[in-house]
This record gives structure tokens, C-alpha cells and sequence, in this order.
């Protein structure tokens, strides 16, 4: 067992909670997420990191549902205490004793917990318990206002429940808009770094924010691949926005930026594996031009094995040496992502394994592992789970009306896969009907909803890894993480460029594309520098105004009048 984990976890799988037991047990045990565990990255491994020590840290997520907007339109759907509710009903064990009758939620069936609920008599609200007992640490959130909603009691109680949480950097509407429907560079304006500069400034206040989502699905086809660099832009101007902040004191860490893609993106015709091309996306957005800029390496510099790794230039042959980041110098050198998602509808049989389909071709997981395995930069599945509609369709002795799903890849990605997937986000507690893992929806943003067959073997499949928990010796992740492997070095751009064009893909540079991180607010200087260029505007203006009329004043001194002198020649005005 791991000390520095975030939920205490047993060690022995024999030993791992009985979910229908009112016992207490170790692994129920909530431990609060503080700024000393925050989330970093550290090669191609997520590491929770303190002064002395890097732990490796797995992520076992589920996708958090999306409220409608018509529930509470004044905070576009947010309501903290109902938000919380779904997060205890999630996290909480089951409830020890039943006192009295319990409350019901729209369904009439599930009890709908609310922030803060305990019973004084029994104890505190974790040995009263009430939940479900799934043993998560993470959840993916969707959508969220950080201009118009302060998320504050929200991302304090899920820190106190021991959760992290990935947040977009982008939205479906408005300033926060990355449009993948237009080419580079028009899809990167400043508008969307605004918005997502002051989304950082919110959100880095919470050491459980884990990660920020800079693009989803939007490389997706030949034509969308066009505003694959502002992708670049946009994570590389949050990037120098971030160092310089915390440079000043305004911030005091980072946060991992992260991109999703969908697993069946296709480029290049019929013919492409799209595995390779989803290898050719890792690759863009985490490569990198040597000699002109850093990128953050595992050092063989480091003193002791588990110590945070120092951050190391790369000098033009790729070789490891002395230094450290510097944005004033290297604007444009620095791989853009830190976390790569892969969104994954796959692993649709109850009879397939890591290696094999049913069919007996290769597994579509090993597919995926293989030729992602030494990317430079940690994976996840960002989105995990087939749709209910497919899971087990030709398989007439196992399937059932429902779709339920066996989750079987839980233990796969945790065990097989863990040396270079960093963990995943099942799909999802609610959401699209053919996904959901709960009864009774769509959520109304008030109640929780009712677990399904389906959750519950979701739930039992994380118990069996529950031993696996970060740090363990069971797992694949190197315990010294001090050694630097070439292969797993973020290739050159130019190489990654020309792969893409031989797929058909030509994109423009995103180094030429505008950075609007070059000062502290570039909002505040551009509102500055338009007011300064309207001023300028106004004063030349008047200026030409004034000298015409002078012009005109003294050409009217001269012109002829009507009268003539007594020498029959017209007399000019001003002459005696």
C-alpha cells in the first residue's frame, strides 16, 4: 500500500471490501487531496509529487454527467450541493446502519445524498457511508462557465472526497471556441486565450485539478486536421502564460494540458491504419524542433531514485544535459501537450482478451498499446467504454437486452498496459443513452440516479485492481523513472510533418502562428493599445482639422473682392 496515495487502498486483493458489508474497511478510508498532492508529469508517467518524492499515480476515472442548462440558467446548470451529491453517492461506502426510513430520489428508489449529510448519532458522514463504495480516484467534466461561475465549493468538496478532476479549457459556445472547422491560422484567435488564461487563473487554485483539456475530437478527419496547429498555438501560448505567472508569484505551479482524439480519426483513405494515425497525432502535438527550444525530460542527472526529476534542456543532437526552461528565450520549443486522451469505443465482446479479438485477429487494445507505447508523453484512455448496442451483439448465448458491459478492460489497462497508460475515464454516469452506467436519467441536475448492472460491474472490476493501487509493485511503472530511454523522446516536428504529408495532410506552421502570451494580460494591453491608437487617431484628426482651417483662413485673406481701386484693377482684401 502506497502511504502517499489518495484513497488508502489494501494491499492483499483477498482482503479488498465486501460491498454489501457495514464494516469499515481500510480502502473506505478518505484521505483529503492538499497542495503537497498535486498531479505532475514527469516523462511519460503521471507522478504525484511532493519536495522529496514522485509516486506514480494512475488514473481510474469516470465521466462526470452534464446538466441541462434549463436546471438553475443563471449558473448554466451548476448547483454545487447537487454536484457534491453525485460525488458521495459515487465515493461514500455503503451505509453502515439504516435508521429510520431513507429518502428516495425521483425514481423512488435511490437515496439522493446531499452536502453534508451525516448522521450526528453514528458518526461522520464517511463511517455512516450511504454510497456506492467505487474505488475512483478522478472524474472528466464537460462543460463549465469560469467567467460567469465561481466553482469554488464544488472543487473543495471533491479535494476533501479524495477526487481529481480534469477541466476543459474550451467550450462549445462563445470566446471559448477552438473552431476546427477553420484552418490554421484563423482558429487560434485571442479571444480563446483570454478565456483560457483566466480559466487557469480559477482553477490552479485547487491542487485536485489534475489537468486541462485544450481540444476534443478535433482532428477527426483530412479536412479537420487543418486547425491541427492552432491546437499547438493554443497549448503552447497557456504553457508560456503559466511559467510566466508562476515566475511572478500569481500562480504557484502548472497544470498538464491534455488533448483527446477519437480512436476511429481517419486520414490518408480506407487504407490508413488508424492506429498509426492516431500515433502520428500523439506525435504532433508532443514534438518538438531541437536546438530551438526545451522540453522537459527524466534525467540520469537526478540524485535519488523517486526525487522529483529536474527539468533538462535538449541541445540540437537530442542529448540530455544541464538547464532548465526558458521562456523568454525559447517561445516555440516546448512540447505543447503534457497528456495525451484517447477517446475508445472499443472492446465490445465478453470473450475477447488484451492480445486477441474474438475473431481471432489482434486485440483492439493491444493494437492501440503497441503502437503507442513509446510515445513520449503519458496516455490515457480519456473516454473508455463501448456502446451498450454492441457490446456482445453477435453473440446471441451472452448477450442482453441491455448492452451490459463486463468492463473487463479495467484490469488490462491497470495491469497489461500500465507501463505506458497512465489510466482511464469510463464512459459515463450519464450521457448518451447508449453509454450510460445509470438509470433513471437524463441527469436533471437535482437527483442522483440508479445504478445499473452495468456500474456494478464496473465497480467490481476496480476492486479486483485495487491491489494494483499507484506506487505498486504489481504494476508496470518503474519505480526509478531517473533514466532517460531515446525512444521515448518527442520526435522533430519536421519528421512528424513529413509522415503527415505522405497521408495527404499538409499543415501550416504553427510557429508562425501570432502568441498572445508575450505579457502578462494580453487583454488588458490589446483594450490598452486600441484606446492608445483611437487617442492617436483623434489627435491627428484634429490636428488636420485645425491646420485646413488655418490654410483656408489665409487663402480667404487674398481672394478678390467685387470693388476695384481707381486704377481699374480689382483691390485684394488686406490691401491698403
Amino acid at each position: 500500500m502506497n502511504a502517499d496515495s489518495t484513497i488508502t487502498t489494501t494491499t492483499d486483493n483477498s482482503t479488498s471490501t465486501n460491498l454489501n458489508s457495514n464494516t469499515m474497511t481500510t480502502k473506505d478510508k478518505i484521505t483529503p487531496i492538499t497542495p503537497k498532492d498535486t498531479i505532475h508529469v514527469r516523462g511519460k508517467h503521471l507522478y504525484r509529487t511532493t519536495d522529496t518524492t514522485a509516486t506514480p499515480f494512475t488514473i481510474r476515472g469516470i465521466a462526470f454527467p452534464t446538466p441541462p442548462e434549463t436546471y438553475n440558467p443563471s449558473t448554466h446548470g451548476y448547483n454545487a450541493t447537487t454536484w457534491l451529491a453525485v460525488l458521495r453517492q459515487l465515493r461514500l461506502p455503503p451505509k453502515k446502519k439504516e435508521v429510520g426510513p431513507s429518502p428516495t430520489n425521483v425514481n423512488g428508489s435511490q437515496p439522493d445524498l446531499v452536502a453534508g449529510q451525516q448522521d450526528d448519532e453514528e458518526g461522520t458522514e464517511e463511517q455512516n457511508g450511504g454510497g456506492l463504495g467505487l474505488n475512483f480516484n478522478a472524474i472528466r467534466l464537460y462543460r463549465m462557465y469560469p467567467d460567469q461561475v465561481d466553482y469554488s465549493e464544488f472543487l473543495e468538496g471533491a479535494a476533501a472526497l479524495g477526487i481529481y478532476v480534469i477541466v476543459p479549457l474550451t467550450s462549445a459556445s462563445g470566446h471559448g471556441v477552438l473552431d476546427r472547422t477553420a484552418p490554421a491560422p484563423k482558429c487560434y484567435h485571442p479571444h480563446l486565450f483570454q478565456y483560457g488564461a483566466r480559466a487557469l487563473k480559477k482553477y490552479l487554485k485547487y491542487p485536485n485539478v489534475l489537468a486541462g483539456m485544450v481540444g476534443n475530437e478535433v482532428m477527426n478527419d483530412e479536412k479537420a486536421w487543418k486547425a491541427a496547429p492552432c491546437v499547438r498555438a493554443y497549448a503552447r501560448d497557456l504553457k508560456l502564460y503559466m511559467a510566466r505567472m508562476v515566475e511572478e508569484g500569481v500562480l504557484e505551479r502548472t497544470l498538464p494540458l491534455m488533448y483527446a482524439g477519437q480512436d476511429s480519426s481517419m486520414i490518408g483513405g480506407a487504407d490508413t491504419d488508424p492506429d498509426h494515425v492516431m500515433k502520428l497525432t500523439v506525435d504532433y502535438l508532443s514534438c518538438v524542433e531541437y536546438g530551438k527550444g526545451v522540453v522537459v525530460v527524466d534525467s540520469e542527472e537526478d540524485v535519488d531514485v523517486g526525487s522529483v526529476r529536474k527539468e533538462v534542456a535538449l541541445t540540437a543532437s537530442g542529448s540530455a544535459g544541464g538547464g532548465t526552461w526558458n521562456f523568454e528565450d525559447h517561445k516555440f520549443g516546448e512540447s505543447p501537450i503534457d497528456i495525451f486522451g484517447l477517446n475508445v469505443e472499443s472492446w465490445c465482446s465478453s470473450t475477447q482478451t488484451f492480445e486477441y479479438n474474438t475473431d481471432g485477429t489482434i486485440g483492439s487494445y493491444y493494437s492501440l498499446w503497441k503502437a503507442l507505447k513509446n510515445s513520449s508523453v503519458p496516455i490515457i484512455f480519456s473516454e473508455m467504454g463501448c456502446p451498450h448496442s454492441h457490446f456482445d451483439r453477435d453473440d446471441l448465448e451472452r448477450k442482453t437486452k441491455e448492452g451490459t458491459r463486463d468492463w473487463k478492460q479495467v484490469e488490462v489497462v491497470s495491469r497489461d498496459m500500465a507501463d505506458s497508460w497512465s489510466g482511464f475515464v469510463a464512459y459515463t454516469y450519464d450521457g448518451p443513452e447508449d453509454f450510460v452506467m445509470f438509470k433513471g436519467g437524463p441527469w436533471d441536475g437535482k437527483h442522483v440516479l440508479e445504478p445499473t448492472k452495468d456500474f456494478e460491474n464496473f465497480r467490481n472490476e476496480l476492486e479486483k485492481v485495487a491491489f494494483l493501487e499507484d506506487g505498486s509493485e504489481e504494476t508496470r511503472i518503474p519505480e526509478d523513472y531517473s533514466s532517460v530511454d531515446s525512444q521515448f523522446l518527442p520526435r522533430h516536428c519536421s519528421d512528424v510533418e513529413s509522415d503527415l504529408l505522405g497521408l495527404g495532410v499538409r499543415l501550416f506552421n504553427d510557429d508562425k502562428i501570432r502568441s498572445y502570451a508575450m505579457t502578462e494580460d494580453s487583454h488588458y494591453f490589446r483594450r490598452t493599445g486600441n484606446l492608445l491608437w483611437i487617442m492617436v487617431f483623434i489627435l491627428v484628426g484634429g490636428f488636420t482639422l485645425v491646420m485646413r482651417r488655418n490654410r483656408r483662413a489665409r487663402k480667404i485673406g487674398y481672394e478678390p473682392v467685387p470693388n476695384h481701386g481707381n486704377d481699374g484693377y480689382p483691390m485684394m482684401a488686406g490691401v491698403a
